[in-house]
């Protein structure tokens, strides 16, 4: 299916970092909505309370329209990876078991990349294999 080209742990740590990315993505962008509801608020207050000229007033409406503009595309982030995130954050133990499948994984890899073999058959017991990479 995969075939032998591609790396099997590393694929596993790019589902687990998908995950962890997709997390920490959801609670920057939910900042950035609160960031711009406050913003929002301290222009509509600016509008409100203190007098403006025409030029200050326009000014003041092309800044709410660019901090509404950076809200919406933050809240449809926000919208499109919660599911995503809370089915995640409900497979915990799943997610856990599969941290530690990768940590087994990762062992294999390593032990597999330091592999010797000792010949027998000719009474040499010559190195076949990588001794130590650093040693070049």
């Amino acid at each position: 299916m995969w075939g032998n080209e591609v790396n099997k742990t590393e694929c596993v740590e790019v589902v687990l970092r998908f995950f962890e990315t997709a997390v920490k993505e959801l609670d920057y962008n939910r900042t950035i909505v609160k960031h711009c509801e406050d913003k929002t608020q301290d222009i509509m207050h600016e509008l409100e309370l203190v007098d403006h000229t025409y030029h200050e007033r326009a000014k003041l409406a092309a800044e709410l329209a660019e901090v509404r503009q950076q809200r919406r595309t933050s809240k449809d982030l926000c919208e499109l990876l919660t599911p995503l995130v809370s089915w995640y954050e409900k497979q915990q133990p799943a997610v856990n078991a599969l941290t530690r499948v990768l940590g087994e994984m990762r062992k294999i890899d390593e032990k597999r990349d330091n592999r010797l073999y000792y010949k027998r058959a000719d009474g040499s017991h010559d190195v076949i294999g990588r001794r130590n990479t650093n040693e070049h």
